[in-house]
């Protein structure tokens, strides 16, 4: 384990608890660039620890607060956190929200009048309209937004002591996928070439492992599996490392701040990490959560032994446009999918919740005693966490990332063909989703 990457995001987990903390004190009378600056640190923590949903949120919020006066003149800041904030929308497949605010940073950018920024702004203007067509897929305009995302890279080579790296990289970013979208895939490599050579600092080491899972992808639809295994393994390795690190130093800051017992947090760690060593025959090979011969054990063992069933619920879920992903990407990539989401649905497994692999791209949790709120809350949540991974697939029909839909039921199973039929409603719940617009839940009717 790196002990100095240990050390960074202690550092950081303590930065953004003590800004937490000064942004609750605000009031009416707070200054707007003091309000500002502190967003803007707390994310650069966030992001740091690739948590970029809590960046969402605290962007969002403070983006709606102060929609009526935002300017991009008197502050890079303010572009900078729109443009963060716009980015990780798309990446992340909010396409219900996105159009809003690419509207209003439009009218922000074209509105500009004086201010430090006054001299960039025909560029600014062009950046909006570049990333507006990019994320709405108006491939008649691409020419023009590589002219406009070439030229914001001169800017930045001239002015880059007073403009954010990660200014340039969002450039690159946008970059890439316009090259991906129009088959220019050694291109594509190049852009993600260049943000990875940035990305060596430790203070980008989380979106570091989006940009090798990418180039791993790219290089598989090159037909080159030998280095795109190779960028396959280094992400597997990294997400692997970082994961262990991030947890001993969030550890550590709760036991600096709130005095818990080592001796207790690590037992917690070590409970979950045994979960997986027993009942392997049970196990998928490849995601490690159980397979079909479980629910077979289980009916077995419920019906024995005068043992009584009771409520029970099931939710099956289903990747979005799997063989597309499959087809575009590769099978390396594909499979990272499936062992990605099996990981998520790993992290529920208690003695009451079952994550079962079923099928292909198809995934079962059977959930003892939970009635038809719950199941939804938690489809939800597992929806809302894989879209967390922001896993790019621009051949989805319904999003730019990787998406699943669901179908849940909730049924009281004393017999044999009362399990059976539950799974099989959860099924029909999600033949419906699937149906009716996918990524989506979907609840069984009787």
């Amino acid at each position: 384990m790196d002990t100095r990457l240990e050390d960074s995001f202690f550092e950081s987990f303590r930065k953004i608890n003590a800004l937490q903390k000064e942004i609750e004190k605000e009031d009416k009378n707070s200054v707007f660039e003091d309000m500002e600056r502190k967003r803007y640190d707390l994310i650069s923590e966030y992001l740091f620890l690739g948590e970029t949903e809590k960046t969402i949120v605290v962007l969002q919020k403070f983006i709606d607060a102060n929609a009526e006066h935002l300017s991009f003149g008197g502050s890079m800041l303010t572009l900078q956190m729109f443009s963060t904030f716009i980015i990780l929308l798309f990446q992340r497949g909010y396409t219900d929200r996105i159009d809003k605010y690419l509207d209003l940073f439009n009218k922000c950018a074209s509105e500009m009048n004086g201010g430090f920024m006054q001299p960039f702004k025909e560029s600014i203007v062009n950046y909006g309209k570049a990333f507006t067509a990019i994320i709405r897929k108006e491939e008649d305009k691409y020419d023009f937004c590589l002219d406009v995302l070439n030229s914001l890279e001169k800017i930045y080579e001239k002015e880059q002591d007073s403009i954010p790296l990660a200014f340039h990289v969002s450039i690159l970013d946008y970059k890439a996928v316009c090259y991906m979208n129009m088959g220019d895939y050694e291109s594509a490599i190049n852009s993600l070439l260049k943000i990875l050579s940035f990305e060596q600092d430790s203070n980008m080491i989380a979106r570091r492992m989006g940009t090798l899972r990418n180039l791993s992808a790219l290089y598989e639809r090159k037909g080159d599996y030998k280095t795109a295994l190779n960028y396959y393994n280094s992400f597997r390795s990294m997400d692997d490392d970082l994961y262990t690190t991030k947890n001993y130093a969030y550890s550590h800051f709760l036991i600096d701040i709130y005095g818990l017992s080592k001796q207790e947090i690590q037992t917690d760690m070590l409970i979950e990490g045994n979960k997986d060593l027993s009942g392997q025959i049970l196990r998928d090979g490849m995601t490690g959560i159980y397979n079909r011969r479980f629910l077979h054990q289980l009916t077995e063992e419920s019906f024995t032994g005068g043992n009584v069933w009771g409520a029970w619920g099931a939710i099956m879920f289903d990747i979005d446009f799997f063989k597309a992903y499959n087809d575009n990407y590769g099978h390396l990539a594909g499979d990272n999918v499936i062992v990605t989401f099996g990981n998520i649905l790993k992290i529920y497994e208690t003695s009451n919740i079952f994550p079962v692999r079923y099928g292909g791209e198809e995934f079962l949790l059977i959930v003892r005693g939970a009635g038809l709120p719950d199941l939804k809350t938690l489809a939800e949540q597992v929806m809302s966490q894989l879209r967390a991974f922001s896993i790019m697939h621009m051949y989805s029909g319904v999003s730019n990332i990787v998406t699943v839909s669901a179908g849940f039921s909730a049924l009281s199973c004393g017999s044999r063909n009362d399990f059976e039929r539950l799974i099989k409603e959860s099924d029909m719940a999600l033949y419906e989703a699937k149906h009716t617009g996918r990524n989506k839940v979907t609840e069984y009717r009787r």
